[in-house]
């Protein structure tokens, strides 16, 4: 029985010890230095080795088994008997694993010496000093990583480092050749950077439509007034950019196209017929050249005296367009209608040279270049081969062909090269195909029809509306696309098509014109008036980094505060009828620079931090429950203390660690009830009396009863004043007072109620 309970106690020992080594492991002589040995005391004697982590494990477990035996010889010889005899196989097991390291011959040797203490044989044995761990450190850089953030006011893929980021370092510790998963002693700081995703913004021109002609019933026919002048339209094409923070590209976004259409001329057609001659008018188109200028311009890298055309000059073109009147056929007037130059010329660009000549220094090599010569495709007849088919019989392979240039150059360029060699090095493999010639089946033919539709898109019409005024377009009716269909006759041999012919094709659906409503109305001349507005804008400081050899590493200190400056933009806003239409800045200006952010980066060296460990213990106050419970004895509205409250205590047990005396953490290592609450029961009258004396009698027997209470509670705090110590109340007494003095007073009751009963009677 005592066996089984012993190894009980055992199996429960090694689970704690397995869930929080911790209290173990301070037992453990193991680990009571952290001295680093020096280098000529790190390795171990030949006849031992350093142990691994398993091994360590071994070594623990041994120590705690070795510490348990020696309390029990002194305790319970009989219990340390059974722990021999239960743990002799385990001991060997571990004797032999830790046979080559020195803790374990230490360990071993202490449990031999226990034996023969605990049969009599020797008394408590000296233990064995355990060597210093040996503990050796090491250091491994933190690569920095860098934070990309976009700027929308920075030109698109632009890169301006704010901070050039700190390295990292992360200490790994080694003992006895077991490697801990590290410490970041020093923190990594990354690299910042702001990348451009500035949106750009191209515009271009687009042609007004053509033309619009109105009759005129009042001008006389021929004649062809400008009643409103074209306007071009527009096309701006805006590109936005995303970043990639993982790459730091600023990748363009699909553009976006804005079109603003233009808006065509209107003429008035005159329709007038007069008994005046025939006059008509046509339109004579005349194109003229050009002449492109010429630009010769200083080029200090040009010797003097050289002349080199940069860029070709070319004619432009220039188109007129005349209307051209005649009466009775002959020309009696010309105007200009429109002139433009359709082709720009481009100016003939001379570079003159300037630079002094000096002598050129001529110099010759030997250059070799290698050409693939490709091979030749050689077509075989293959009787066996159907026709049409054909297979590579012999893969074509490239040769080498092998030139050597000498090379002369002037002044390290090259102005000369001739071939001193030609010859081929590696001769091409040609490529053989075998080309069928062995008749085929008659393929077989079939014919089908298939039907196929298409989309027949609907027609724009536009008509001036004299109610609509210019500029506004209504659609009156909406286009819809109609359909037609077409039958085909589809030949196929051996079920591929070969040919395809069209059987029918006809509109099954008309499309529906879409009816646009141009309006001709005058409109009013707008207001157009100009203004100046004033615009700041903040500029953010410049962080500045300065190494400080004062100050300890990792540590930052900000000498200069950084502020803001402030930029101010003056522009000139042109607004038609109250609503801005153009906006362009007159000045731009630093009006507050903006004061560098100075920071004192550490750069001196930090002492090795002592790290310490400790326990705290904290006690808290229980708050007792009160209960209330129905009393059918006593009577409503009356309330009796059956048992006083009393607070209990709760321990809490801290493990403080502490880095240079200075805590820097705490673990809760225990957290128990050690006093538990006594809960306040309060009796709750819910009887009804019928006597009156009765209550009074009852009332003075309560009063008894509390005053006995508080006699009880008042002997009790007196107690914890003499004492000065956190006494609990006897509440044992308490309530046994309370019980009898409750008990008498419903005697008395009793005794009262008979009495009065007797006198009626």
């Amino acid at each position: 029985m005592k066996k089984r309970r012993y190894q009980s106690l055992v199996g429960l020992a090694l689970v704690a010890s397995l869930v929080n080594p911790t209290p173990w492991l301070g037992q453990s002589s193991l680990f009571e230095s952290t001295k680093v040995l020096a280098a000529e005391e790190e390795t171990p004697p030949e006849d031992e080795i350093l142990p691994d982590a398993n091994q360590l494990k071994a070594i623990i477990d041994f120590t705690k088994l070795n510490d348990e035996l020696e309390g029990l010889i002194d305790s319970n010889p009989e219990e340390a008997g059974y722990l021999v005899e239960d743990e002799q196989a385990k001991v060997d097991r571990w004797k032999a694993y830790l046979a080559q390291t020195a803790d374990g011959k230490a360990q071993a040797a202490r449990w031999d010496a226990l034996v023969a203490r605990l049969n009599g044989g020797g008394s408590t044995p000296t233990p064995t000093p355990n060597p210093d761990p040996v503990v050796t450190t090491r250091t491994e850089t933190i690569a920095i990583t860098t934070i990309y953030t976009a700027d929308a006011n920075l030109e698109a893929n632009k890169q301006v480092e704010i901070f050039a980021g700190v390295a990292g370092v992360k200490t790994y510790t080694t003992t006895n050749g077991v490697e801990d998963a590290g410490v970041v002693t020093v923190a990594m700081q990354p690299r910042q950077v702001t990348v451009g995703t500035k949106s750009t913004v191209v515009t271009e021109s687009i042609p007004a439509p053509k033309d619009i002609e109105e009759l005129d019933t009042k001008l006389e026919a021929g004649a062809r007034v400008l009643k409103k002048g074209a306007v071009p339209g527009t096309k701006t094409t805006t590109t936005s950019y995303t970043l990639n923070t993982a790459t730091g590209v600023a990748v363009a976004n699909a553009p976006v196209e804005t079109i603003v259409e233009g808006t065509a001329a209107i003429y008035l057609v005159g329709t007038k017929t007069t008994n005046v001659p025939v006059v008509t008018t046509e339109e004579v188109v005349e194109t003229q050249v050009v002449a492109f200028e010429t630009i010769r311009e200083d080029d200090p890298n040009l010797e003097v005296g050289k002349e080199v055309v940069e860029t070709e000059g070319v004619n432009g073109e220039r188109t007129i367009v005349y209307t051209v009147t005649k009466t009775d056929g002959v020309e009696t007037a010309r105007t200009v209608k429109s002139d433009s130059i359709t082709t720009p010329a481009t100016a003939k660009v001379i570079k003159v040279g300037t630079k002094p000549v000096h002598v050129p220094v001529v110099t010759t090599e030997e250059v070799v270049e290698t050409q693939v010569v490709p091979f030749e495709t050689i077509r075989e007849d293959d009787p066996n081969l159907e026709v049409g088919k054909e297979v590579v019989e012999t893969e074509g392979a490239n040769g080498e062909r092998t030139i050597v240039y000498t090379v002369t150059k002037t002044d390290g360029v090259e102005t000369a090269r001739t071939v001193k060699s030609d010859s081929i090095t590696t001769p091409a493999t040609a490529k053989v195909i075998k080309v069928g010639t062995k008749p085929v089946r008659v393929p077989v033919v079939t014919t089908e029809e298939v039907v196929e539709t298409q989309v027949v898109p609907f027609e724009t019409i536009r008509e001036d509306d004299p109610n609509l005024e210019v500029g506004k377009e209504v659609v009156e009716t909406e286009g819809a696309n109609g359909e037609r269909t077409i039958v085909y006759t589809v030949t196929k041999t051996d079920g591929v098509e070969t040919a395809r012919t069209v059987k029918s094709d006809s509109i099954t659906t008309p499309a529906t014109a879409k009816v646009i409503k141009v309006g001709t109305k005058p409109v009013r001349v707008p207001v157009v008036t100009t203004e100046e507005v004033v615009e700041t804008q903040v500029v953010p400081f410049e962080t500045i980094r300065e190494d400080d050899p004062n100050l300890e590493v990792g540590k930052e200190v900000v000498e200069t505060e950084g502020a803001n400056g402030e930029r101010t933009i003056v522009y000139t806003v042109t607004k038609t009828d109250g609503v801005e239409t153009a906006r362009t800045v007159k000045s731009d200006s630093i009006t507050t620079p903006a004061t560098a952010k100075v920071i004192k980066v550490g750069t001196k060296p930090v002492p090795v931090p002592v790290v310490t460990t400790e326990e705290v213990v904290e006690t808290q106050v229980v708050a007792f429950e009160t209960i209330r419970e129905d009393d059918p004895n006593l009577e409503v509205g009356k309330e009796v203390v059956e048992t006083e409250g009393v607070n209990g205590e709760r321990t809490i047990v801290y493990t403080v660690t502490k880095t240079d005396g200075v805590e820097t953490a705490r673990t809760v290592k225990s957290d128990s009830i050690t006093t538990p609450a006594t809960a306040k029961v309060i009796k709750v009258g819910t009887k009804t009396a019928s006597v009156t004396d009765s209550k009074e009698e009852l009332k003075a027997s309560n009063e008894k009863n509390t005053q006995a209470t508080n006699e009880t509670v008042g002997d009790t705090a007196s107690q914890k004043e003499v004492t000065g110590k956190k006494i609990l109340p006897k509440t044992g007494d308490v309530v046994a007072t309370t019980f009898w003095t409750s008990l008498i007073g419903w005697v008395t009751l009793g005794l009262a109620t008979i009495l009065r009963r007797n006198k009626k009677s």
